[in-house]
């Protein structure tokens, strides 16, 4: 495939990504500070993202697990999460984490469960679909690798 193939291939991706809402602009503008000195900034910051959200994911689960939920360290992890999914463009997963948020806010439990599943469901997708982006933007680096 061509490097313009691949890159409109990518643009299509993205944009299918904003339309379903898992994204928005933020990602493009995100996406917009990479230049030839830093070519895989976006690279960098999906990788950074995902390994974070990972572990963040992990104690949220991790935090509803126990019969004394500790909501104080919860909206903690909440608050890094939240900030790393505006930053990079997650708007799906952003407003799950605000759902999540409240539910601690209120004290509210069994609400927290429901919604935990939705954060890490909404992460899951969110985290596939950057490997793809992750993927393309690979893709694109060796074709115009080679031409250079």
């Amino acid at each position: 495939m061509s490097l313009f193939s691949r890159m409109r291939e990518l643009k299509h991706f993205v944009q299918s990504m904003i339309n379903e809402g898992i994204l928005d602009h933020q990602f493009s503008q995100v996406r917009a500070l990479h230049d030839a000195t830093n070519p895989e900034f976006v690279a960098e910051v999906i990788n950074s993202f995902c390994c974070d959200g990972d572990r963040i994911v992990r104690e949220i689960n991790m935090y509803l697990g126990v019969v004394d939920v500790s909501f104080s360290k919860m909206e903690e992890s909440l608050h890094q999460i939240r900030g790393s999914s505006s930053t990079i463009g997650a708007r799906r997963l952003k407003v799950v984490c605000d759902e999540l948020l409240q539910a601690c806010i209120d004290r509210n439990r069994d609400r927290s469960i429901r919604v935990a599943n939705d954060v890490t469901r909404e992460y899951c997708i969110l985290c596939n679909k950057l490997g793809s982006v992750l993927e393309m933007e690979v893709a694109i680096f060796a074709i115009q690798r080679s031409q250079n």
